[in-house]
């Protein structure tokens, strides 16, 4: 039952970043958030759950991975606050008219800073970007390097090839992620 509510969060979480492409998607800007809050609380409930509670994260793999699903999912919800929300105009900037200052294409026109500053979104991505780029290092050596999945997992080599496509999975998620924080407005 608790890997089929992941499940569906995780399902959820990526629906709700293929949503932001669409032009609605600003408009349920509250909903996403809270969900994907509600979502990042549910892996953070479980990655700090008592030992005795064998259906959640108990071990600590399983606890690391809650933590880093909880993370990832409070990072989307930081994503679709960050992203929906307009920015001050200043005098020292200018629009560009039919393009788009939001990160995924969701407002009217893009803010072109003359003065050199950063956006406080900006400043704002970096830590995410820098988070989800060196998770996805991290599930790249897991995912390419048999020593290293032994090594973290404890499994055989045998048994290992179900764990691999599982962190091929978490390795796109990490990179798109970090792309999606990276990449300038």
């Amino acid at each position: 039952m608790v890997d089929l509510a992941n499940s569906a969060l995780h399902v959820l979480m990526n629906a709700v970043m293929a949503a932001m492409l669409w032009n609605f998607a600003s408009s349920t800007a509250l909903l996403q958030v809270a969900v994907l809050g509600g979502g990042a609380f549910w892996f953070a409930l479980q990655a700090a759950a008592r030992p005795e509670l064998k259906a959640l994260c108990a071990e600590g793999r399983g606890r690391l991975r809650c933590a880093y699903h909880g993370l990832n999912m409070a990072a989307a919800a930081l994503m679709v606050a960050v992203m929906n929300h307009p920015t001050a105009p200043h005098p020292d900037i200018m629009s560009a008219p039919g393009s788009s200052h939001n990160h995924h294409g969701l407002a009217a026109g893009v803010a072109v800073d003359m003065t050199g500053t950063w956006d406080y979104n900006d400043t704002l991505m970096i830590l995410p970007a820098v988070f989800f780029a060196a998770s996805s290092v991290f599930f790249l050596v897991l995912l390419l390097c048999p020593w290293a999945l032994r090594l973290f997992t404890g499994l055989s080599d045998a048994s290992a090839a179900a764990v691999r496509v599982t962190y091929g999975f978490e390795f796109s998620g990490a990179a798109a992620m970090a792309l999606m924080f990276a990449l300038p407005a």
